[in-house]
């Protein structure tokens, strides 16, 4: 989805507006730990769609510095051509977990230890974590629709739930994250999304995803 349709979108009648995309995305870079320490509350970030397989981020980490960028391919068949949701990955529909398929960088594959994934919803009413699998074998590189690889360990959702369940209540964004960690995490069943987080924010950890406009 290029970025002019998705400011046309964003300012639409009803639709949240781009000020607070930008206050949500904030939001979202921060809850996520993406390149930077759980404490920091403040990062620039630079999106450049890339249509229906999702967009590269990058952004400034405070702390860290430098810019950490996302290096995993990562695309989906829940997402449309226009860049938005199949109805069936949804609670409009089956509510069915969604196919994910993704490419590790070269530089990644060999010291990759153990993948996780994580699917959240952002928008002006902040951040929701909807689904999140840690454990998946660093051999793995997809996900079918609504079977998590075997080993996979469940964490819970925002709400505190196991299990997925994407419902946004609001217009906003998706987006479908796989993590390739160089060590194993430690990570146990029902592992809560603060804890995901506090791993996430690891900047040594390569990172890419998938993300959709949902209406």
């Amino acid at each position: 989805m290029r970025v002019e349709e998705t400011k046309r979108r964003l300012g639409r009648p009803g639709g949240p507006s781009a000020a607070a995309f930008m206050v949500t995305f904030t939001l979202l870079l921060a809850a996520s730990g993406c390149g930077s320490s759980s404490h920091a509350v403040t990062k620039k970030a630079n999106v450049a769609a890339t249509g229906a397989t999702g967009s590269h981020i990058e952004f400034k980490s405070p702390k860290h510095g430098g810019i950490r960028r996302a290096s995993i391919e990562v695309t989906s068949t829940a997402i449309t051509t226009s860049g938005t949701l199949v109805s069936r990955y949804d609670c409009r529909g089956a509510d069915v977990s969604p196919e994910l398929h993704w490419r590790l960088p070269l530089s990644a594959v060999a010291k990759t230890k153990e993948i996780v994934v994580v699917v959240r919803t952002i928008n002006k009413s902040g951040v929701v974590t909807d689904w999140a699998l840690a454990g998946i074998s660093p051999r793995v590189e997809q996900i079918q629709a609504g079977r998590p690889p075997a080993g996979a360990i469940l964490g819970r959702d925002t709400s505190g739930q196991e299990g997925y369940n994407l419902c946004p209540k609001l217009p906003g964004f998706i987006t479908m994250g796989v993590y390739a960690f160089p060590y194993k995490p430690n990570l146990k069943p029902g592992f809560s999304p603060t804890e995901l987080r506090n791993y996430l924010a690891d900047p040594s950890v390569p990172w890419g995803s998938a993300e959709l406009y949902f209406t």
